[in-house]
């Protein structure tokens, strides 16, 4: 039986100045899944520490809720960054991560 690590809830801006907000159990490997797929560059990280799995499903849906009126389709929405790491911590009640360009 597999142990649940946990997984975080993350922010990424990309260099055409969207948000997704999503969740992983590797922020890392997903960010170059969406690299490889967008073609768009990352330029700021911030997600949160391990959380257990629904507990980041209920910060993902709580966040995805918040901005709803900004979205732009599925996990992407047009908000700043701050904003969106603002609300996050906001929801995790922890210090978050944040990262600057392709490295974590």
């Amino acid at each position: 039986m597999r142990k649940n690590i946990g997984k975080h809830v993350y922010v990424l801006l990309f260099s055409n100045d969207t948000i997704k907000i999503g969740i992983s159990n590797s922020v890392r490997r997903r960010g170059d899944t969406i690299i490889g797929h967008s073609g768009l560059e990352i330029i700021l990280w911030c997600f949160s520490e391990r959380l257990d799995d629904s507990e980041a499903r209920r910060v993902e849906a709580c966040c995805h809720k918040h901005f709803a009126n900004r979205r732009i389709r599925r996990e992407f929405f047009d908000v700043s960054f701050d904003e969106a790491c603002v609300y996050l911590q906001s929801q995790v009640k922890k210090p978050l991560i944040i990262c600057k360009g392709e490295k974590i």
